[in-house]
């Protein structure tokens, strides 16, 4: 048993296996507790091995040998023969410490690296804490190892690798127990203890990788040695707050007390330079938080005691959104935040004009928040890294802004506005309020906000570059959206989601066209919503909905339903409006005819997005008007919406016209003569009307005038059918007006002596001549328009 000589050079490897096989056996075999003691055999074997190993080239071919070989074998080999050479030096009489430290350091190196697995790496662990524990190589060592040893860890510590703290750990801890004061240190003897603290103090101030840092202060945390930590703390208070010194503040957090943590946080929110790069910073940060719930409630505590910095500086906003990700203090942290933003908005004013405010909130500035919320969302648009720490707050701070509840409106500048009926808002078919929406949608018409709502604003731009960051997950954001439209109470709130979610249709139709999942739930929920959110988010959702045809089958299909029910209704009648719009060939745009916004599905806005709008779907078009055929014989209220519906359809689509003015034409000529109990149905329980004539006069009217519009024929002769239908319908109104001018009060029984009270009877009068005042409006409104055109 001996090492490979230099004539056998060219099977080193074999021969050095062979040797450390032979090795281990011989050794095993001599410490068996039923071997006699070592025979001086043996021990001149083992001496002469050694001797050979003091050599230094040797050495370091032998050691080669095994780190090749533990790639191999993953240490199995390494592991055994350590064991053994750690047991045979007790038969050395020379050299003894040199070989331990050779093989120690040897072994302390290779299991910073991955080569080492499982079995190996946990048998070699415990073989070097035996060596320590039972001080066979410490107190073996002289000065000069001590001071050898502790440089080799404080460069492993240097190295951009995550070092094997736990030898470490108890090669320092044996030295803090070392009571002689054998080290020297500028002059001074000092202990273990005093030697330990030292060279861990200069050891922190030199190691920049914070992953190593990271395990330095762990190490030093688990030889109990916190008093270090504390001092070491201290002493960066005192030095500029960079970002290298704020890396180890923040990962110093884990191990200094109460009050020292508090006293860093507040160093790091007050001071921290806003030109570095704050993600690698706010990232180790938000794992500080999240391993550790009391650090994050210190944090939670230290913001909301100086909320002016939290409105003032781009780290403190960073670290509220930090402490959004605690559950503990997700709701506290977010309620929090939308406060310091939305007083700051209503008495900035207050503030700029006070000295005495200013010097009690401190450094609050409206213009300083918003430049931060742009910096941020400018950064987060530019490194998607950001989204993996702040994207899930972001989302819930935006939906909390938006979800503002101040007393301003939102007022719509430049919107049309429509002509009223004087007398009663039943016979009132304006389009006002529908353009209006149409309006504030259009991305070509202003918005002038009041009051709060640029908080509203804030959350729409937060909301839209999340979107256009990680436009893969935009299923998701709309889910969330849909979800806070089903139960917003707020008017400007659920404008403000139509709004985003109208953006997200123009600038990223793709990903909407393949978020299938989430736009079948929002039809099967849509009616759900109030009226003006659902009709308004189809609306907004249209370019998208056209281009999937099992999408509009299914909407149809669902309205079907919903349109035959009278609380649905309202919300059905519009969708199924809007679908007959965009299923019909659009007529070509004329030149005196207004343009069109976005959201009314405007020809331009089609094309752009390559949709053949020359084109129509006939067969979802025809299911449509079967479905509003069925909805004539609903009651009054759903009657007088399709009247509405039809003409906004119609001003949209000329192409329309016709079908509507025939559908309506034939539902007219069907009604009874007036007279109250044809038209008012009254009992003890309730007064309902039967058929909202006025409604339907004034929307046939409309349609004549829109039919007049488009006629290119000017001779008074009738030479199309369109012509026909035309001077039909006039000839039908007519019998209304010559009906009115031939039937006064008395002839309908509802003069001065009729009654009016709250009797069954009284009820069905009030209500019937509600409804003549009503017809009589829609008729003069005809004359107005119409009159006799046709005849001049």
């Amino acid at each position: 048993m001996s090492l490979p000589s230099q004539t056998q050079h060219s099977q080193v490897g074999k021969t050095h296996e062979t040797f450390c096989i032979r090795f281990c056996e011989q050794v095993e075999r001599n410490c068996n507790q039923n071997a006699t003691p070592s025979s001086p055999q043996y021990t001149g074997k083992i001496n002469k091995i050694f001797t050979q190993m003091a050599d230094e080239t040797r050495w370091k071919k032998f050691g080669n040998f095994l780190k090749k070989k533990s790639e191999l074998d993953e240490g199995d080999l390494l592991a055994r023969f350590t064991t053994s050479w750690f047991n045979s030096l007790q038969n050395i009489t020379h050299g003894c410490e040199l070989h331990r430290l050779r093989m120690f350091l040897f072994v302390f190196d290779l299991m910073n690296g991955d080569t080492l697995k499982g079995k190996s790496l946990i048998t070699l662990t415990a073989t070097l804490i035996t060596q320590v524990t039972y001080g066979r190589l410490l107190f073996s060592f002289v000065y000069s190892d001590f001071e050898f040893l502790c440089i080799h860890i404080t460069e492993n510590f240097y190295a951009p690798f995550i070092p094997w703290t736990g030898i470490a750990s108890d090669i320092i801890k044996h030295l803090t127990e070392m009571n002689s004061s054998i080290f020297v240190v500028n002059e001074k003897s000092l202990n273990g203890y005093k030697y330990v603290d030292e060279f861990l103090l200069k050891l922190l101030d030199n190691v920049l990788v914070t992953g190593s840092f990271n395990s330095l202060t762990s190490l030093i945390g688990s030889c109990s040695l916190q008093t270090t930590l504390y001092e070491y703390t201290e002493s960066l208070f005192n030095k500029e707050l960079s970002a290298q010194i704020a890396t180890k503040l923040i990962a110093l957090l884990v191990w200094i007390p109460d009050e020292l943590r508090e006293k860093v946080l507040g160093h790091l929110i007050s001071h921290l330079n806003e030109s570095e790069d704050l993600f690698d910073l706010s990232n180790q940060l938000n794992e500080v938080f999240i391993s550790n719930a009391g650090i994050a409630r210190l944090a939670f505590n230290l913001l909301k005691k100086d909320r002016h910095l939290v409105t003032s500086r781009m780290f403190p906003l960073i670290c509220q959104l930090l402490l959004c990700n605690i559950p503990r203090l997700h709701q506290s942290a977010l309620i929090e935040l939308k406060q310091s933003i939305g007083k700051l908005w209503k008495h900035c004013d207050k503030i700029n004009d006070s000295a005495w405010m200013r010097s009690v909130t401190g450094e609050c500035d409206i213009e300083l928040l918003m430049n931060n919320f742009d910096k941020l969302i400018t950064i987060i648009s530019t490194q998607q890294k950001w989204l993996s720490i702040v994207e899930q707050p972001l989302h819930e701070v935006a939906f909390m802004l938006i979800d503002d509840k101040s007393k301003s409106q939102l007022r719509i500048a430049n919107g049309r506005n429509n002509f009223k009926t004087r007398r009663d808002e039943m016979a009132d078919l304006s389009l006002e309020l529908s353009r209006r929406y149409e309006s504030l949608l259009s991305s070509r018409i202003p918005i002038r906000i009041e009051g709060n709502a640029p908080v509203l604003m804030m959350g729409k731009r937060l909301l839209l570059t999340i979107a256009a960051t990680k436009p893969i997950e935009i299923a998701n954001l709309l889910d969330k959206i849909f979800q806070k439209l089903s139960v917003s109470t707020n008017h400007n709130s659920s404008l403000i989601l139509i709004d985003v979610i109208l953006n997200i249709v123009m600038e990223h139709t793709i990903h909407l066209l393949n978020s299938w999942k989430s736009l079948r739930r929002m039809v099967d929920a849509v009616c759900c919503f109030s009226e003006e959110n659902g009709v308004l988010l189809v609306r907004a959702l249209l370019p998208v909905i056209i281009q999937r045809e099992q999408l509009v089958q299914l909407i149809v299909s669902r309205m079907r339903r919903y349109v035959l029910c009278e609380t649905t209704s309202s919300t059905a009648l519009p969708i199924l409006l809007l679908l007959l719009r965009s299923s019909t060939i659009r007529s070509a745009i004329r030149n005196d005819q207004f343009t069109q916004s976005f959201a009314t599905f405007s020809t331009q806005a089609l094309q752009t997005m390559g949709i053949n709008t020359t084109k129509g779907n006939s067969d979802v078009a025809i299911e449509i008007i079967s479905i509003l055929k069925r909805a004539l014989s609903q009651p009054a209220s759903t009657r007088s919406q399709l009247y509405k519906g039809i003409i906004e359809a119609s001003y949209a689509n000329e192409n329309l016209v016709d079908g509507a003015l025939d559908l309506l034409l034939t539902h007219l000529s069907t009604t009874p003569p007036i007279s109250r109990d044809n038209y008012v149905e009254s009992n003890k329980v309730s007064t309902v009307l039967l058929e909202p004539l006025p409604q339907l006069i004034q929307a046939v009217s409309v349609l004549v005038r829109l039919s007049i519009h488009s006629l290119r024929n000017t001779s008074t002769q009738v030479v199309s059918s369109k012509d026909a239908q035309v001077v039909a319908a006039n000839s039908e109104l007519d019998k209304f007006i010559e009906f009115a001018r031939d039937r006064d009060v008395h002839d309908l029984e509802v003069d001065k002596l009729s009654d009016f009270s709250t009797s069954v009877t009284g009820r069905a009068n009030v209500l019937f001549s509600t409804m003549l005042i009503a017809l009589y409006d829609a008729l003069i409104e005809h004359l107005w328009h119409v009159g006799n055109v046709l005849l001049q």
